[in-house]
């Protein structure tokens, strides 16, 4: 005979409103099993749904090793887990015996060689290693000197145009450069060419912190710098820039330009200083001073041109501000900096203006 009551049949009715009961374990289902109404737990219910997604919700396991609260954990073959560790493959030191400053990596798509370019401390020689990976080691090359003279901030960029090393050398408020070609695991270096001087680039016989970039869509290296300029009535140091084409071992350069007001607006020194936008096609130029003042130029011919640089954070001090741009689905460059705390905003162009995210 039939033992529920009016009520308790009407809940299978379509039209039934939903409750929001709490479900607790003891609780039963009603089921079409196989065409027999059925009532089962909702524990049986969870073990089903839980192996149907493929291991998803809860699930214990036997631990190897202690873990504490907040370790990440992975699965180990025998089915237990432990905390994952990270590790690091063996370093290899690629033959310099001291320090080593104004250290950059460029990668040379042609040979598929690591170019890294530094000054050791014990000569202050510009030097040049080559790099080759394979799986998940790197071996180097014999270091190349390409220039047996002390000199200052040494700096490099690779010319995917004309498939040579840029490298860039400062000494005594001059700034000068030489052209690598990459032979198997060395590289050799054309005559020295004289990039910027007191008598151009509105240097006045000072330049520092020179930095650089590539623009392959104009084919053109971008240099960077802070130079000494008299004409706004006292010493200031201003950013400036120019550009420069390699002809076989050899560089030309165009005109320097002013490419802020900002006391000291170099582009921050080392990789991420001055980065070339491929979505867009221009030169970011990221100083750390001014609130991480950025400008953006344009190439055209053997000149360069900026528009008005725009804070990343105005009215803040920041230190050194870096950028780097990421293709795919970003195709926007990202600037990081500090002020306070490291920080990060994604940068968007119009024109030569550019604007932050939050």
């Amino acid at each position: 005979g039939v033992n529920a009551t009016a009520a308790e049949i009407n809940l299978i009715d379509g039209g039934t409103a939903r409750g929001t009961t709490a479900i607790a374990d003891g609780d039963g289902v009603l089921i079409n099993d196989a065409g027999t109404m059925r009532m089962t737990n909702v524990q049986t219910v969870k073990t089903y749904m839980t192996a149907g997604v493929g291991g998803g919700g809860e699930q214990d396991f036997v631990a190897t090793g202690a873990i504490s609260n907040g370790n990440i954990v992975g699965l180990n073959a025998d089915g237990t887990v432990s905390v994952l560790e990270s590790s690091f493959f063996t370093p290899v030191d690629f033959g310099n015996s001291a320090f080593a400053n104004f250290l950059s990596a460029n990668f040379d798509p042609d040979t598929n060689k690591i170019l890294i370019s530094y000054r050791p401390e014990v000569t202050n020689y510009p030097t040049v290693v080559v790099g080759t990976v394979s799986g998940n080691s790197i071996s180097f090359g014999t270091p190349v000197v390409a220039d047996s003279t002390a000199r200052g901030e040494v700096t490099a960029c690779y010319d995917t145009t004309n498939d040579k090393l840029a490298l860039f050398y400062l000494s005594s408020g001059f700034v000068y450069g030489r052209v690598g070609t990459v032979s198997g695991t060395s590289i050799s270096f054309g005559s020295q060419n004289t990039i910027i001087t007191d008598a151009q680039d509105q240097s006045n016989g000072y330049a520092q912190q020179v930095n650089c970039c590539f623009d392959s869509n104009a084919g053109k290296i971008v240099l960077g710098w802070f130079a000494y300029d008299t004409d706004g009535g006292g010493n200031e140091f201003y950013g400036a820039s120019k550009t420069c084409t390699i002809s076989g071992t050899s560089m030309s350069t165009g005109t320097g330009v002013r490419v802020n007001t900002v006391q000291y607006g170099a582009p921050s020194p080392g990789q991420g200083g001055m980065v070339f936008d491929t979505n867009i096609n221009k030169v970011m130029y990221i100083s750390g001073y001014g609130g991480g003042l950025v400008s953006v130029g344009t190439v055209s011919g053997t000149d360069i041109t900026y528009g008005t640089g725009v804070a990343v954070e105005a009215g803040t001090s920041t230190d050194t501000a870096k950028g780097v741009f990421c293709g795919g689905s970003i195709n926007k460059t990202v600037i990081s900096y500090y002020s306070g705390a490291v920080k990060a905003k994604v940068c968007s162009v119009s024109g030569t203006t550019p604007s932050f995210g939050t």
